[in-house]
């Protein structure tokens, strides 16, 4: 997709005042033109600091202020007018020059559109970084998908209390964070499940072997006076490091630029600076986009956790489809619900398109089958064209249509399935952890506010998919229990009532208890019934009938080809369904046993048994996951015979905890599988009409 640019450029002469210059290109006009230049411009930081609760009121000041001089105002329209007469979406960029740096201390991301009073970064077709200039002139090269690697670090100081810092929940980060990644080799730092621990030293190590992508979560701090950011990491002994943002950037600045990564996400307080923070230049994100890294993500002030949990999973799903770091960003932030402070992320990007890296697509590779089905469809298609082929089309056209629609609900189960997984980890699950310090703790009741923001776009969203699931599903009766725990959570806010707190969890724990394993039934039962198998033989005995017909070789071979990599997806999707069904089985009751656990561990000892059996087929295998599970598992067996129960319980739920990121990992690929059949949805349709 071609975009229209715009750079807005500030700069800071000797005198002190400031001036704006904006560029503009066209996407079929390699020129650029330049409709403001020079033009003065006034901030009043004084007004802007005295609205910073009033998000609106804010970007209203902010957006007059930049937009006050009448050639301002000018190229704005001249922009409004290249982007209707292009019907091509918006890229602005803006560019603060050396000098005005501490001009990044506002909050630009707040701008709304001077005709109409619309945030710009609440917009799917405006995509908005900022630009800062570098003295590293080295070439960024966009490495494949493929070969992306991610280092995760999450850094929890034993001693943050004595620092007046409060922990961080490392272990629910790491869940967090490789659940965010998804499928992305990952590498973690973090004191948890014997992991090595956040040093300096370890993460220069890890990033000297190259990570195209960092994720650093831990306290940080502009300190006042000196000007400087703070990082605090760990030591060896898990103590505090307190490392200054200076000494890590010039470490990172230092790496060769291929071993440098292509994107930093830092979910670190004050990470992209504050409004009062005197020389924001300090501010970390700031001062990595200066030292070269292609791009930078830092949060603007206190971000809330439930701003993290909701924006980053889909930014980085959006992220591995196309490679491009502001649009991924641009449509997370409108993803988010009403109430959230979408705001907060700022992008400080080098490289010009957004793009970080690129998917190579090989037909033939083997673990991406839909080009090569895709591609002998299309050569069928070709082939129906010639009289002799059109009559011995008949049998195949009964088993295709009835494989076409079965494709289709499977898709539509799946949907629904991952849908409710996304409302247990993005909702429920934070929702009991900020439940501790209700009515008491004002932070957590803000928490628990954005999370049932969330929990009302997750239900409209499940009921948008329930619509589009296959009949036997039923009425969806369960739907209404997630309107009303959404009422409950209103009526606990407004009246700080623990009961319609415990009402409301347990609405929608009543939904997450039985939905997803009754979906998965159906989503089992379906893919049993599959005929892709069906289609698979149709289409053999098409080439059989094909084999006394004069043909294009090329195109049968491509048709060939295409029936062998759908018998392929046949045989995956069959044995990742039995596979899925038995970590569904599992997870389900691994649920029912913590549900008791908190009482006492006779559950617990009573089940383990018969859920041992099940688990060892499934942790026979020689990957590094299952090695590790398999440890725990032995751990989980000797705590049992042990006699400390709260030895049992913490190990009992680090198990929990790997097994559910599994049954989260085989989630994820019966996912990707099903996203290779929707792949085939345009050339199924062009090929059931043609049958038609």
């Amino acid at each position: 997709m071609e975009y229209v640019e715009l750079e807005i450029s500030l700069y800071a002469p000797a005198e002190g005042r400031l001036s704006v210059d904006v560029r503009l290109r066209s996407p079929d006009n390699a020129a650029e033109t330049m409709p403001a230049s020079g033009v003065p411009l006034y901030l009043d930081q004084r007004r802007l600091l005295a609205l910073q609760a009033d998000a609106e009121g804010y970007g209203r000041a902010l957006t007059g202020q930049l937009f006050a001089a009448p050639e301002m105002r000018e190229a704005w329209a001249t922009a409004h007018g290249y982007i209707q007469g292009a019907n091509a979406p918006l890229r602005l960029r803006l560019r603060i020059a050396p000098g005005a740096e501490a001009l990044h201390a506002l909050r630009w991301e707040l701008l709304q559109n001077p005709r109409t009073g619309s945030f710009l970064c609440q917009s799917e077709r405006l995509l908005f970084s900022r630009y800062l200039d570098t003295e590293d002139l080295g070439t960024l090269k966009a490495p494949s998908l493929a070969s992306m690697r991610a280092l995760a670090v999450v850094a929890n100081p034993t001693d943050l209390e004595e620092h007046n810092l409060a922990p961080i929940d490392a272990a629910g980060e790491v869940e967090r964070t490789c659940r965010a990644l998804g499928e992305t080799p990952t590498t973690v730092l973090a004191r948890v499940e014997q992991r090595p621990r956040p040093t300096l030293v370890q993460i220069l190590d890890e990033l000297c072997a190259g990570h195209a992508l960092l994720y650093l979560v831990c306290h940080g701090m502009l300190v006042e006076g000196e000007g400087r950011s703070y990082l605090w990491l760990e030591r060896e002994d898990g103590g505090t490091d307190r490392v200054s943002g200076e000494t890590l950037v010039q470490r990172i600045a230092d790496l060769p630029p291929e071993r440098r990564p292509r994107l930093i996400v830092l979910a670190v307080c004050q990470s992209a600076g504050r409004d009062d923070a005197g020389p924001v230049l300090a501010a970390l994100g700031p001062q990595l986009a200066r030292a070269g890294v292609g791009a930078v993500i830092g949060m603007q002030g206190l971000a809330p956790l439930a701003l993290i949990e909701r924006l980053m999973p889909r930014m980085f799903e959006l992220l591995r489809n196309d490679g491009r770091i502001d649009r991924a960003l641009a449509l997370a932030r409108a993803d988010l619900p009403p109430g959230m402070s979408w705001w907060m992320p700022a992008l400080y990007m080098r490289v010009r398109d957004g793009r970080l890296w690129v998917q190579e697509r090989v037909v033939g590779a083997a673990n991406d089958l839909a080009p090569q089905v895709a591609a002998g469809l299309d050569a069928l298609l070709e082939l129906l064209h010639v009289p002799d082929v059109r009559t011995t089309v008949a049998v195949f056209r009964t088993r295709f249509i009835e494989s076409r629609a079965q494709v289709g609900d499977l898709i539509a189960l799946k949907e629904l399935h991952d849908l409710l997984h996304a409302l247990q980890f993005q909702c429920y699950i934070p929702l009991t952890r900020e439940a501790r310090g209700f009515p008491d703790d004002d932070l957590a009741i803000e928490n628990m506010r954005d999370y049932g923001l969330t929990l009302r776009t997750h239900t409209d969203e499940i009921r948008a998919a329930f619509a589009r699931t296959p009949e036997p599903l039923g009425d969806g009766g369960w739907l209404d229990r997630l309107d009303q725990a959404y009422a409950y959570l209103e009526q606990a806010f407004a009246e700080h009532a623990e009961k319609a707190l415990k009402q409301a969890l347990w609405a929608i724990n009543s939904v997450l208890a039985v939905q997803p394993s009754y979906i998965n039934a159906n989503l089992i039962t379906r893919a049993s019934t599959l005929r892709l198998n069906a289609l698979v033989a149709a289409l053999g005995e098409l080439r059989t009938q094909l084999s006394g017909v004069t043909l294009d070789q090329t195109r049968l071979a491509r048709f060939e080809t295409g029936v062998a990599a759908l018998a392929d997806l046949d045989a995956r999707l069959n044995a990742l369904i039995g596979e899925h069904d038995a970590w569904q089985a599992i997870d389900r009751e691994l649920r029912r046993i913590a549900a008791s656990l908190c009482h006492d561990a006779d559950e617990l000892v009573f089940s383990w048994p018969d859920l041992r059996a099940s688990l060892t087929p499934l942790v026979d295998a020689d990957a590094a996951w299952a090695h590790t599970l398999r440890e725990q598992l032995t751990q989980l067996d000797g705590a049992l015979a042990g006699t400390s129960a709260q030895r049992l319980v913490a190990v009992f739920q680090r198990c929990n905890r790997m097994i559910v990121e599994r049954f989260f990992q085989v989630d994820g690929e019966l996912k990707r599988l099903c996203g290779q059949l929707r792949e085939l949805r345009d050339p199924l349709n062009e090929l059931e009409r043609m049958l038609a």
